[in-house]
């Protein structure tokens, strides 16, 4: 999102040179940085409406050591999702998420060194 805010800014700054010094080939570069970076703030915005991710537990509970299996699921809205990742709090970093897709899932092999509850945090979708 920042950086299609950049996109635009920069743009919008090119024009504005132009405009001061009378270079007719900034106008061109300016319009179509505006254009390339409201196009991508569109899609990121539609691509993420409605987009979901979910994490499914293969067990309850486990035993000290014992793996833990889970999978998680990310589904598209409307329109396919921009590129971005996954943040899963068992994963040592972010899932990459590829644009374009329509869904992706992912498995994580989990296990836990110390007995006692464990709270975990719920998966996020980061869209870039």
């Amino acid at each position: 999102m920042r950086s299609a805010l950049g996109c635009v800014a920069l743009g919008v700054l090119l024009l504005l040179v132009a405009g001061t010094f009378d270079a007719e080939p900034l106008y061109v570069t300016g319009s179509a940085l505006i254009l390339l970076g409201g196009g991508a703030l569109l899609w990121i915005g539609a691509g993420a409406r409605g987009a979901s991710v979910s994490r499914e537990l293969t067990a309850r509970s486990v035993t000290e050591g014992e793996p833990l299996t889970v999978r998680v699921e990310v589904r598209a809205g409307r329109l396919p999702l921009p590129p971005g990742f996954v943040r899963e709090p068992l994963l040592p970093e972010p899932a990459p998420l590829p644009a374009g897709r329509r869904s992706l899932k992912f498995r994580v092999d989990a296990s836990f060194e110390r007995r006692g509850r464990r709270m975990l945090a719920p998966p996020s979708l980061v869209l870039r």
